[in-house]
């Protein structure tokens, strides 16, 4: 399983990558709003 963290201030933004990426199998997708969450968010 291949792992995407999707890392942007824009809710549009996000939103719409996240409909284009779950129509791929084998994708798991994670949001951050800001630089910050994302790095905590890999740092787990």
């Amino acid at each position: 399983m291949v792992k995407v963290l999707i890392v942007d201030d824009n809710d549009n933004n996000r939103l719409t990558l996240n409909l284009l990426l779950e129509e791929v199998e084998g994708i798991e997708v994670y949001e951050a709003e800001d630089g910050q969450i994302a790095v905590e968010m890999c740092a787990r």
